[in-house]
């Protein structure tokens, strides 16, 4: 059984990603390496996966999840970020600061 990453880890590996679309303008569709290689390409994703099944993530303990809605739900900041025709920066921006409070 893998182990569970910590909440220090998925913060850190959240900040990349979203460091990265907010540097490309609300969208960057080439991510580093060590984020494609995780589940959905995002830390709090990797901390909740079941870690033997290594199927779709437990999303009510994600810390991200509790403070902007859960990703997968409809007008959470995550799906209207990913279904933005419009500024996808303000929303990504949006994102990262939510991630940078998480303790």
């Amino acid at each position: 059984m893998a182990k569970q990453i910590s909440l220090e880890e998925a913060k850190r590996l959240a900040i990349l990603k979203w460091v990265a679309h907010v540097k490309a303008g609300g969208y960057n569709s080439h991510l580093i390496e060590e984020l494609r290689k995780l589940e959905f390409h995002c830390g709090f994703c990797e901390r909740w996966k079941d870690q033997d099944e290594m199927m779709i993530p437990d999303c009510q303990k994600c810390e991200f999840g509790q403070l902007a809605g859960y990703c997968s739900d409809e007008h959470s900041l995550y799906d209207n970020w990913l279904h933005s025709e419009g500024d996808n920066l303000s929303l990504a921006k949006s994102i990262l600061n939510i991630i940078k409070s998480i303790d």
